[in-house]
């Protein structure tokens, strides 16, 4: 379900929520009349730059032309972070944690992201804070928090998961902040959420109900990896991996019906992967790939657009010396036969010997993207192209980019893709940016020219680029 909202309501309420009533607008306004969101489109990209004085802030450019950008740390507030050693008014830089998703985390709806910023000079025990933006307003940092790894929004966007890890026992555990509200320092409402005692937590995402989250981790030395049901805020965990042997990896719960739920499976002594499917009406699991040593199944994905009902796409690596092939694989629940599946043969369009990775389903559906490399060993480098394949007309075409993104992304109509270049040129010159955003309809590319303000200086470098919506809430 696709739905849209004046942009003047969501700020005016933003604002209220955060304390930043300067931002509150006149309703009354057109949508093109609003600001300070740079330029007149709906789309914008939030990304992490270095300028000429090696300063990190969080910037947002229009993802139209032309673009504009505006800076969401002002007095780079990223750089408050006290010295150990020096007076207690000394301060050096802060960077953001690269391991945060591994770049600044969105919100389901697209309307905020977060970020895990730490010191440049390493604290005792180490410590990290949260940096939260939302739309445009200024960036708000929270304390330091001693072990913090990773943060997440749960999937109604009220919350941010923390991951925080004890520096003595190498224990996880999860924390919980609420995003609504305008100081940080305040806004930890539970500290002791999710399965205690487990080694490797991390956040999976959205559980069967609306108010639970899937997390992984181990939870006994020389374990293997499970999987929990947790409730938001606060409530009893279950464990749904008891009956597997095995390590439980990448679970993800089918976001139409919420009947299944689909993993890998890796099994230690096999040294291979299967994808498991668990059944939360039977409480039962199903290994759907079982019964061949051939193939090694990575990455199932769910489709998510709003007519596709339970698919689930995966792929498969041939493990035998003589082959190096990738299939894509298509399953389905019949409601008598149980889950059929299909192969695809994408590389027989395409070259064969490079190997497909990473499936991400287009927002509108029926179209996958695939990362399509291949190992240049005489330049000791990966060659990797973008390939859309159709998955109800089995047709593949590869994407030109021009260039080596390191990250390519949808946007929220399954329109453009954006593309991320880090060793392309920040020089407003340059026949490429390091931030591109292909269109799928007229299929042309075009550079997002990095236009800094007055008062800003150039931009050096680029990190984690991603789309930040305007005002489209979609789900």
């Amino acid at each position: 379900m696709m739905q849209r909202l004046p942009i003047a309501a969501i700020v005016a309420a933003l604002a209220l929520s955060t304390g930043c009533a300067e931002y509150a607008m006149n309703g009354g306004l057109d949508d093109d009349e609003l600001g300070p969101f740079p330029g007149a489109g709906d789309d914008g990209i939030v990304f992490v730059g270095t300028d000429v004085d090696f300063t990190e802030n969080v910037y947002l450019v229009d993802a139209s032309e032309p673009n504009q950008m505006l800076n969401l740390t002002p007095a780079n507030q990223l750089a408050e972070w006290p010295s150990a050693e020096d007076a207690e008014d000394t301060y050096y830089p802060g960077t953001l944690l690269s391991a945060s998703a591994p770049f600044g985390v969105p919100s389901r709806d697209g309307t905020a992201v977060a970020f895990v910023t730490v010191p440049q000079v390493p604290t005792d025990p180490p410590a990290a804070r949260v940096s939260l933006a939302i739309e445009y307003l200024p960036l708000r940092t929270s304390p330091s928090i001693a072990g913090l790894e990773r943060v997440d929004f749960d999937p109604t966007g009220e919350y941010l998961l923390l991951t925080v890890v004890d520096a003595e026992s190498g224990a996880s555990s999860l924390q919980l902040m609420d995003t609504s509200v305008a100081d940080l320092s305040e806004a930890l409402i539970n500290d002791q959420l999710g399965p205690l005692g487990v080694t490797g937590l991390q956040y999976e995402g959205q559980g069967q109900a609306d108010h639970t989250v899937l997390v992984t981790g181990v939870e006994a030395a020389g374990g293997t990896a499970s999987i929990w049901e947790v409730p938001i805020p606060d409530g009893s965990v279950t464990l749904l991996t008891a009956e597997l042997e095995g390590d439980v990896r990448e679970p993800s719960v089918a976001p139409h019906s919420r009947d299944y739920l689909a993993a890998e499976l890796y099994d230690h002594d096999a040294n291979r992967t299967d994808i498991a499917v668990y059944d939360y009406g039977s409480g039962s699991w199903d290994v759907i790939t079982a019964g061949g040593e051939q193939w090694d199944y990575r990455s199932p994905r769910w489709e998510r657009s709003a007519d596709a009902g339970d698919r689930l796409a995966f792929l498969r690596y041939d493990l035998s010396p003589e082959e190096d092939r990738t299939q894509l694989c298509v399953a389905v629940r019949d409601p008598v036969a149980g889950w059929e599946i299909e192969t695809r043969d994408v590389e027989e369009q395409l070259l064969e010997g490079r190997r497909l990775s990473d499936p991400r389903w287009s927002p509108a559906g029926g179209e996958l993207m695939l990362d399509y490399s291949e190992v240049d060993a005489a330049n000791g480098v990966n060659v990797t192209e973008l390939v859309i394949y159709d998955v109800d007309g089995e047709q593949a075409r590869t994407l030109s980019t021009g260039g080596e993104p390191a990250l390519a992304q949808w946007s929220h109509d399954g329109l453009q893709v954006l593309l991320w270049d880090r060793a392309a040129s920040t020089d407003l010159d340059a026949e490429r940016s390091p931030i591109r955003v292909h269109d799928l309809m007229t299929v042309q590319t075009h550079n997002v020219q990095l236009v800094p303000g007055d008062d800003e200086g150039t931009i050096l470098d680029v990190d984690y680029p991603l789309f930040l919506y305007r005002n489209t809430l979609w789900y």
